[in-house]
């Protein structure tokens, strides 16, 4: 979408960090563990510092190394460290320990925010190191705040808060190394938390931008709005966005109305990737034709028509949105 070079694509690969006996290991941009008895397959080992730079020479504008937030996605070693400090895992309300998402069936537990050793280990020992290792331009965090929400069932509310408010602790701890080292954390945010909880989560971003910015997605299967509403909150606090547009190709009713709903709030700062359902590799993130459009200066703001209908135009197309019936419409001029 040329003419306005904020709102075009920015390259963007998530490559994956995860605890395996033999380091950290990929092929290609997708990184997978050692087997039980330290061999590789297939035979090509390559670190991720390594791989980061790679892409980079390869002409990768950017390059964010990925992370859960919430789990020892790591080295084994440092996963091992984890381990030995009981009151760095985050325990279900029986006082079992959390387990993560598997990958490549490696367990990994939650990380318990509120013990500050975990904290500082996190940042200082797990994350700045391999950062400080590569050229990369910063490192994306996903599902932040997961572990409060989701992973806690059956503690008390006050156990919940804890965890809430230690992951917002954390979250501006880490800003402030990024800040400092001259980075950016992306983090991503669900639109399903707490109002207080995602209101002190971009007090945080605001205060340390641009080393925060906003990870948000238009995946819904509904309308959108609440995801839209963190959008459109990034944008008016001037923090840098990067929002993920599900694209299938043969849907492109959807693709529309998820494009129409991104140009309404976007800004300054905001990038746009539209890619494939769980493809996280380079082929994930096409480039499609609405690349090509000229899109132009915004003429104004998004204005609301309705209950749940939006409209706004710049230069060379103007977008209408409603929100209640998942309908979109582009006119390009």
């Amino acid at each position: 979408m040329s003419g306005y070079t904020n709102y075009s694509l920015v390259t963007y690969w998530g490559i994956n960090v995860t605890c395996n006996p033999g380091g950290i290991h990929t092929t290609g941009n997708t990184f997978i563990c050692n087997d039980t008895d330290g061999k590789f397959v297939p035979n090509q080992e390559i670190t991720l510092p390594e791989q980061g730079d790679k892409l980079l020479k390869a002409g990768a504008k950017y390059v964010f190394p990925y992370m859960y937030w919430g789990c020892t996605q790591a080295t084994y070693a440092e996963a091992q460290l984890f381990n030995q400090h009981d009151e760095w895992i985050a325990k279900n309300g029986s006082g079992q320990p959390v387990e993560c998402e598997k990958f490549q069936g490696i367990e990994q537990v939650g990380i318990n925010y509120t013990s500050e050793g975990a904290q500082d280990f996190y940042i200082n020992e797990m994350v700045m190191p391999f950062l400080n290792a590569s050229s990369t331009s910063g490192m994306f965090f996903d599902e932040f705040g997961l572990t409060s929400f989701r992973y806690l069932h059956g503690d008390t509310d006050q156990q919940v808060q804890q965890m809430a408010n230690a992951s917002l602790a954390t979250l501006s701890k880490l800003l402030s190394a990024f800040k400092a080292a001259g980075k950016v954390a992306i983090v991503s945010l669900k639109s399903s938390y707490p109002t207080d909880f995602i209101d002190r989560y971009f007090d945080i971003l605001e205060e340390y931008k641009p080393h925060g910015m906003y990870y948000g997605e238009f995946y819904c299967s509904g309308n959108c709005f609440g995801d839209y509403s963190l959008f459109q909150k990034a944008v008016s606090k001037g923090i840098p966005v990067q929002q993920h547009v599900e694209r299938v190709p043969s849907q492109q009713d959807v693709f529309n109305f998820r494009l129409a709903a991104y140009l309404l709030a976007a800004g300054d700062l905001c990038y746009l990737g539209a890619g494939s359902p769980g493809d996280w590799t380079p082929t994930g993130f096409p480039w499609v034709p609405e690349y090509d459009k000229p899109l132009g200066q915004p003429l104004g703001p998004s204005k609301q028509t309705g209950p749940h209908t939006f409209t706004r135009e710049f230069e060379y197309v103007s977008v209408s949105v409603n929100f209640n019936t998942s309908e979109g419409v582009i006119n390009w001029s």
